[in-house]
Protein backbone atom coordinates (compact mmCIF):
# COMPACT_ATOMS: atom_id res chain seq x y z
CA UNK A 1 0.00 0.00 0.00
CA UNK A 2 2.78 2.55 0.88
CA UNK A 3 4.86 1.77 -2.19
CA UNK A 4 1.87 2.61 -4.19
CA UNK A 5 1.45 5.76 -2.30
CA UNK A 6 5.13 6.71 -2.97
CA UNK A 7 4.37 5.75 -6.47
CA UNK A 8 1.32 7.67 -7.42
CA UNK A 9 3.46 10.66 -5.46
CA UNK A 10 6.50 10.11 -7.64
CA UNK A 11 8.96 11.40 -4.99
CA UNK A 12 12.49 12.75 -5.26
CA UNK A 13 13.37 10.14 -2.74
CA UNK A 14 11.90 8.53 0.77
CA UNK A 15 12.84 11.26 2.99
CA UNK A 16 10.49 13.82 1.27
CA UNK A 17 7.78 13.18 3.57
CA UNK A 18 9.67 13.25 6.59
CA UNK A 19 10.55 17.15 5.50
CA UNK A 20 7.16 17.74 4.59
CA UNK A 21 6.41 16.97 8.27
CA UNK A 22 9.41 18.85 9.70
CA UNK A 23 7.91 22.17 7.99
CA UNK A 24 4.36 21.32 9.26
CA UNK A 25 5.54 20.83 12.53
CA UNK A 26 7.59 23.92 12.52
CA UNK A 27 4.47 25.68 11.48
CA UNK A 28 3.32 24.80 14.36
CA UNK A 29 6.13 25.99 16.67
CA UNK A 30 5.42 29.11 15.31
CA UNK A 31 1.82 29.20 16.47
CA UNK A 32 3.66 28.72 19.75
CA UNK A 33 6.81 31.09 19.77
CA UNK A 34 7.80 32.34 16.28
CA UNK A 35 11.72 32.83 16.83
CA UNK A 36 11.96 28.94 17.67
CA UNK A 37 10.31 28.29 14.53
CA UNK A 38 13.13 30.37 12.68
CA UNK A 39 16.00 28.75 14.91
CA UNK A 40 14.68 25.44 13.90
CA UNK A 41 14.70 26.41 10.04
CA UNK A 42 18.27 27.21 10.03
CA UNK A 43 19.52 24.61 12.11
CA UNK A 44 17.91 22.37 9.49
CA UNK A 45 19.31 24.01 6.68
CA UNK A 46 22.90 24.04 8.43
CA UNK A 47 22.75 20.25 9.18
CA UNK A 48 21.67 19.76 5.22
CA UNK A 49 24.25 21.91 3.55
CA UNK A 50 26.90 20.07 6.18
CA UNK A 51 25.56 16.53 4.95
CA UNK A 52 26.07 18.20 1.18
CA UNK A 53 29.68 18.91 2.24
CA UNK A 54 30.42 15.47 3.57
CA UNK A 55 28.61 13.25 1.11
CA UNK A 56 29.74 15.61 -2.03
CA UNK A 57 26.46 16.05 -2.99
CA UNK A 58 23.79 19.19 -3.81
CA UNK A 59 20.39 17.30 -2.49
CA UNK A 60 20.75 19.11 0.92
CA UNK A 61 19.31 22.63 -1.09
CA UNK A 62 16.54 20.70 -2.54
CA UNK A 63 15.32 18.83 0.91
CA UNK A 64 15.37 21.93 3.06
CA UNK A 65 13.09 23.87 -0.14
CA UNK A 66 10.57 21.01 0.64
CA UNK A 67 10.27 21.70 4.39
CA UNK A 68 10.16 25.65 3.39
CA UNK A 69 7.21 24.60 1.18
CA UNK A 70 5.21 23.17 3.74
CA UNK A 71 6.13 25.64 6.80
CA UNK A 72 4.64 28.45 4.85
CA UNK A 73 1.79 26.78 3.89
CA UNK A 74 1.21 25.87 7.74
CA UNK A 75 2.03 29.33 8.57
CA UNK A 76 -0.48 30.17 5.81
CA UNK A 77 -2.84 28.07 7.40
CA UNK A 78 -2.57 29.22 10.78
CA UNK A 79 -2.58 32.75 10.37
CA UNK A 80 -6.04 32.03 8.27
CA UNK A 81 -6.86 30.12 11.49
CA UNK A 82 -5.94 33.30 13.77
CA UNK A 83 -7.85 35.56 11.98
CA UNK A 84 -11.42 33.63 12.07
CA UNK A 85 -10.58 33.19 15.78
CA UNK A 86 -9.90 29.81 15.60
CA UNK A 87 -6.70 29.47 17.00
CA UNK A 88 -4.76 32.03 19.34
CA UNK A 89 -1.22 32.49 18.07
CA UNK A 90 0.45 33.32 21.35
CA UNK A 91 2.95 36.05 20.18
CA UNK A 92 1.15 38.30 18.44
Amino acid sequence: MINRILQWYKLRKNTVIAHWLYGFMCAYIAMLFFPASLAMMGLFAGLERWNDLCEGTKEGCTDWWDSVITYSAGLVVILILEGIGLVAIRWI
